[in-house]
C-alpha cells in the first residue's frame, strides 16, 4: 500500500490533537510539521522525530518533495497556490464554523456574540480566499 506523504501546518491543542491521530494511520507519511517555535504541536514532531519546520516558512521551493495532501489544522499560514499546485491531492483545513459563516480567526467568539442557534465545522479544500474554497464536508450542532 502507498502511503499518503503528508504535510501537516497547524498549532496547538487541535494541530497536536491532528498529529496524534495522523501518526496512528498506517497510510500516512508524515513529511512535515509546520508549527510555531516551542508550540505544542511542535514539541509532538519533536518529540517522534517528525521534519519539523517553523510556522511561516512554507514556500514551494523549501517544502519538502513529493508530498500528497496538506492538512492545516489550527493554521494561521497562508498555503499559496504555488503550495498547493505541488500536492498530488490538494490541501485541506479545518474551520471551526458552517462556512462561508464566521469566516476568520474569532468563528467560535462570533458564533457566542451573534447568538447562532447551530454550529458546526468545515473540511474545506485550500484556495486563496481565506476559509473560502470548496467545501469537502460539514456537520453542525445545536448550540445551547
Amino acid at each position: 500500500m502507498k502511503k499518503i506523504r503528508t504535510i501537516l501546518c497547524g498549532q496547538r491543542s487541535f494541530g497536536a490533537a491532528v498529529y496524534g491521530m495522523l501518526r496512528k494511520r498506517p497510510g500516512i507519511d508524515l513529511a512535515a510539521v509546520y508549527a510555531p517555535a516551542g508550540d505544542k504541536l511542535a514539541g509532538l514532531a519533536e518529540l517522534y522525530h517528525t521534519p519539523l519546520r517553523i510556522a511561516g516558512t512554507l514556500r514551494a521551493d523549501t517544502m519538502p518533495a513529493g508530498c500528497d495532501l496538506l492538512i492545516a489544522a489550527h493554521s494561521h499560514d497562508f498555503v499559496s497556490a504555488a503550495v498547493r499546485n505541488r500536492l498530488r491531492l490538494g490541501a485541506i483545513g479545518y474551520h471551526p464554523s458552517l462556512l462561508p459563516l464566521h469566516r476568520g480567526r474569532d468563528a467560535v467568539r462570533w458564533t457566542i456574540r451573534d447568538r447562532d442557534r447551530i454550529a458546526g465545522g468545515t473540511v474545506f479544500w485550500l484556495s486563496d480566499t481565506v476559509d473560502g474554497g470548496p467545501i469537502a464536508a460539514q456537520d453542525w450542532c445545536l448550540v445551547r
